[in-house]
């Protein structure tokens, strides 16, 4: 007993090395391959834009039905109000609307 190491036969040694390198391949592939990790990062950014652009939609879309509201609960005064912010009367101009026909 004097401390005799115990080793690896060369067949141990072999299937250790041919395991590591597979998983090293596996990883690799993982990470660099089709369908890859990279590829799902990039997914899941755009997902996460087009979601932030939905949501900057729906609340234009909101804004715009608000103003809807505005001229079907008081047409004349939100009229004038639209009309004077779009640049078709000055400050001391009179808008006159027509009723419709």
């Amino acid at each position: 007993m004097t401390g005799q190491k115990h080793r690896l036969s060369h067949k141990q040694e072999i299937g250790w090395i041919l395991y590591i390198v597979f998983a090293l391949g596996v990883f690799l592939f993982s990470l660099f391959g089709p369908q890859s990790y990279r590829e799902l990062m990039t997914a899941r950014n755009e997902l996460q834009a087009r979601q932030a652009r939905v949501e900057q939609l729906e609340h234009d879309n909101d804004q715009r039905r608000e103003k809807i509201g505005k001229f079907e609960t008081r047409q004349g005064a939100a009229l004038e109000e639209y009309l004077r912010e779009n640049g078709y009367g000055n400050p001391d101009d009179i808008i006159q609307i027509m009723p419709q026909q």
